[in-house]
């Protein structure tokens, strides 16, 4: 009877249920800045922050940041919540990017939740570009790594993807941890015109350079007889008796 064995799936990720609908608030804000309603995207959120979070010097430098999202930012694409930390029971930290034509920003939300009324924004921050997030992403390998060994077409060209451009290169597998690097990663005889080099020991005997031949022979030089181990063999009728 035969057994399968199913990898184990990870579990999906799910959106903490604090009771505080942060898809939503990041969702309405943005359409607020996508209609070019700065002001009204500030008074949005002051309202759900915890009092002197969104004090006046804060809501004007808020405001002007979404009036130069609106006009310099090009077309609103959408916006989509991250990720989140959960700092302590009480405090979540939330991770929201706003993607435009021309420009795409981090917000993070900190939010708290308050004795008497429920969650609410206690600080928030913007930043251009996605920098913050990559700190936080962890880093995913890929498969094996593997290098490219740019070709040359029949015209001589050189391409960066032999294989797709019907040109003679390799795809050499990377070297492993430990190994010998030059060893690894040296490419074929056939692509650079020199001879795959067998080893690295000085005095081996294996000689990556060719001797030329001469000009007009059809092949190899045959060995010459041996010198040494014994006398040379004498012509018939010649020499003493």
């Amino acid at each position: 009877m035969l057994a399968l064995t199913v990898a184990a799936q990870p579990a999906p990720a799910k959106d903490p249920d604090i009771g505080f609908d942060y898809r939503a608030m990041v969702r309405d804000q943005m359409r607020l800045v996508a209609d070019g309603k700065a002001k009204e995207a500030v008074e949005f959120l002051a309202e759900r922050a915890t009092p002197g979070t969104f004090d006046d010097k804060f809501r004007e430098t808020l405001a002007r940041q979404f009036a130069l999202l609106f006009g310099g930012g090009g077309k609103f694409v959408g916006q989509e919540v991250v990720g989140y930390k959960r700092v302590t029971s009480r405090v979540y930290r939330f991770y929201a990017v706003a993607y435009f034509d021309r420009a795409t920003v981090t917000f993070s939300y900190q939010v708290i939740r308050t004795t008497d009324a429920g969650w609410r924004v206690s600080n928030m921050t913007i930043s251009d570009g996605v920098a913050d997030l990559e700190q936080l992403a962890p880093f995913v390998p890929l498969a094996p790594p593997r290098d490219w060994r740019n070709g040359r077409d029949a015209k001589g060209a050189e391409v960066e993807n032999p294989t797709a451009a019907g040109a003679r290169g390799h795809l050499l597998p990377a070297p492993a941890p430990g190994s010998d690097t030059m060893r690894a990663t040296l490419p074929a005889a056939d692509h650079f015109g020199l001879p795959r080099l067998a080893s690295l020991t000085p005095g081996a005997g294996n000689d990556p350079e060719p001797r030329p031949r001469r000009a007009g022979s059809a092949g190899p030089r045959p060995p010459r007889p041996a010198r040494h181990g014994g006398p040379r063999p004498r012509p018939a009728g010649r020499g003493r008796p």
